[in-house]
């Protein structure tokens, strides 16, 4: 009897806690945990051509108690800023919230991060003052001991930056 009592408090437990379904199935983030520099080519629309450039990159990704953490600088040619962010457990399975976000983010702006298959992908969401919803999004994957690093930004579902890079893995101690 006490072993059927435990087993319902405990689905009861999990049935009351969408976080706690999320966090059970959070990917394999341990291959995404280290200290990743690199460079990215650099492709931005402007006025009526395409300009190309090259970019460093670097993203530090650390496992914690309920989630994880990463530290990246914008990749953005305005306005980039480093910006280090807390996600733990979102509502949706593989979906991760931001609980804690330095610099704090604008009222206008959200962030969260997604397994997608075996790809971790931040999105960064903002509306500007004319309405216009913009997105950056930042998708990564890793393979071979090298993280392949996709940004994209849009801005009203036209595409204005994208980034492609490769990184490896810093021998440093986390």
């Amino acid at each position: 009897m006490r072993i059927l009592n435990l087993t319902l408090a405990v689905a009861l437990l999990l049935a009351a806690s969408p976080a706690a379904l999320a966090l059970s199935n959070p990917g394999d983030i341990r291959k995404f945990h280290g200290v990743w520099i690199g460079k990215g080519v650099v492709a931005e629309k402007q006025l009526k051509e395409t300009t190309f450039a090259r970019r460093d990159i670097d993203i530090v990704i650390r496992k914690t108690k309920i989630g994880f953490e990463i530290t990246w600088k914008t990749l953005t040619r305005e306005g980039a800023k480093r910006i280090t962010t807390r996600f733990v457990a979102g509502s949706e399975p593989d979906t991760f919230e931001a609980n804690q976000v330095s610099p704090p983010l604008t009222g206008k702006e959200k962030l969260w991060a997604q397994f997608e298959g075996d790809r971790l992908v931040v999105y960064l969401s903002g509306v500007g003052d004319d309405g216009v919803e913009g997105v950056a999004r930042y998708e990564c994957s890793v393979a071979d001991g090298l993280m392949t690093l996709k940004y994209t930004l849009s801005r009203g579902g036209e595409l204005l930056e994208s980034v492609t890079g490769k990184l490896t893995r810093a021998k440093v101690v986390l």
